[in-house]
């Protein structure tokens, strides 16, 4: 019987991985749980073609790389599947052992990861968290017999920000453990909503909403990125809607603390301690209550007091592992979502309807904080929201908010900027003419200071500590006011 080598599986599965938001790291967490309903439940729900296992793999993929493997057809790997066998035992019926076919998966998936890598469509962070404990993952996985029924999610392919469990019991105002029985009761999420007086309709808008923020969080945190988050957006209210409809045997809700692929992570796309995203089940808007969430690397940092402070308010979040990530770098359009909701400015009135820019759509998950922010920024018909943003634009952009904001404050006359900076920083001459007096504005507002060398250094990036440290200063005057 033909064998497939390493480099087969590797080849098979790298031509057919589907990546969802940042992964698979926690899609088998998703198949061990169904393993452990699949008694009630196998057999129960058809196979859905094209959808994903949470890790990364359709099904597609999967059986693609166990047939060749076992030289057979697809086909005959789905009919085993259904019938409740699990691909550890199909292999051993075609005399292929389970750590045969764990090493087979196992370095087919780390060769997609190292391309994905390369690629720049996943990050060395997420790497190493989907590469971690692989072989067990895999190993769980493929003793599962509930995979292409209680074990499918019904996400992108990928892990999600968002957990529709976690955001239900928002919602509902029900805990997350009674949901969960309630669930594995056969029970689904419309029943349980509509139980507690609201419609499916209802329900979806909350829910959508609430995930849509979380995501737009998550890029903002950037343990998103674009394409990642573009790709949860798309068709994510049908996504949500099977979701809803379905029983915890069924892929529908997932596991707790899981998303559309499952991920182990809070509400908000953070983890423990992290802010909750709560909807208004009044609005359908949503509002952000926090728990003092304890970031583990900024503890020293010459920032700490001003990041922690804004990650109280909701501003700004950590990442899943509770990282700030404080020299990180900063888009535009990350200040402009850090700006709108300091500032406390509507982003509501254009969301997903209008947009000023030829490159921000109107339902990319910044353009209302774009459009709510736009006459803040230095623009020539685009906006170019991934673009680095540097401290020069940063501090213009701040002191236009904040002069905004407060009538009361003027902005330093040209003359008066030309003594202030050249007193203050010793590249005053890098900084143009047209910002030079904002940025002496900010000098004599105590907002912004020159690096250990004296510089003001315009066009260099700046940091997530750095803009944490300017935007809590200049809010603490907007709180003094």
């Amino acid at each position: 019987m033909r064998r497939m080598t390493k480099k087969m599986a590797a080849g098979v599965l790298a031509g057919t991985v589907i990546f969802g938001a940042a992964g698979f790291a926690g899609g088998f967490q998703s198949s061990a749980f169904a393993a452990e309903v699949t008694d009630s439940t196998a057999g129960t729900q058809p196979m859905n073609e094209g959808r994903g296992f949470g890790f990364g793999l359709n099904q597609e993929a999967l059986l693609a790389v166990v047939a060749d493997l076992l030289s057979i057809d697809e086909d005959t790997v789905s009919a085993a599947l259904k019938e409740g066998q699990t691909l550890s035992a199909l292999a051993e019926a075609y005399d292929v052992e389970e750590e045969e076919l764990v090493e087979a998966l196992v370095e087919a998936i780390t060769v997609t990861i190292e391309e994905q890598v390369t690629a720049g469509t996943l990050t060395e962070e997420q790497a190493e968290q989907q590469l971690d404990n692989l072989d067990e993952r895999v190993t769980q996985l493929v003793q599962n017999k509930g995979m292409l029924t209680g074990g499918i999610a019904a996400g992108a392919g990928g892990q999600m920000s968002y957990s529709v469990l976690a955001l239900s019991s928002a919602i509902l105002d029900i805990e997350e453990e009674t949901l969960q029985a309630s669930l594995r009761e056969g029970q689904t999420l419309v029943e349980i909503a509509e139980e507690a007086g609201l419609s499916e309709e209802e329900f979806l808008a909350l829910l959508l909403a609430a995930a849509e923020q979380t995501i737009e969080a998550a890029v903002t945190a950037g343990t998103l990125t674009e394409d990642q988050s573009e790709q949860q957006l798309e068709q994510l209210e049908e996504r949500l809607a099977q979701q809803i409809e379905g029983t915890m045997g069924q892929g529908g809700a997932g596991a707790p603390g899981q998303g559309a692929g499952g991920n182990g992570q809070s509400s908000n796309g953070q983890t423990g301690g992290q802010s909750t995203t709560k909807p208004n089940t009044t609005t359908g808007t949503a509002t952000t209550t926090n728990s003092s969430p304890t970031l583990t690397d900024i503890s020293g940092h010459w920032a700490q007091k001003n990041i922690q402070a804004l990650v109280d308010k909701g501003i700004l979040t950590g990442d899943a592992n509770k990282k700030f990530n404080p020299n990180g770098t900063v888009t535009r359009e990350q200040i402009a979502t850090m700006v709108a909701k300091g500032f406390e400015l509507d982003s509501s009135a254009t969301s997903g309807t209008t947009s000023s820019f030829s490159d921000v759509a109107a339902n990319r998950w910044s353009s209302s904080y774009v459009e709510a922010t736009k006459d803040y920024f230095t623009t020539s018909g685009k906006f170019e929201p991934t673009k680095e943003a540097t401290r020069l634009e940063v501090v213009v952009t701040l002191i236009k908010a904040y002069l905004d904001s407060n009538s009361s404050v003027e902005l330093v006359s040209s003359e008066e900027a030309e003594t202030i900076l050249s007193a203050k920083f010793k590249d005053a001459t890098s900084i143009a003419a047209a910002s030079r007096p904002y940025v002496a504005t900010a000098v004599e507002l105590g907002v912004v200071n020159g690096d250990s060398a004296g510089k003001f250094n315009a066009s260099k990036t700046v940091t997530r500590a750095e803009i944490a440290s300017m935007l809590n200063s200049i809010l603490a005057l907007v709180d003094s006011e």
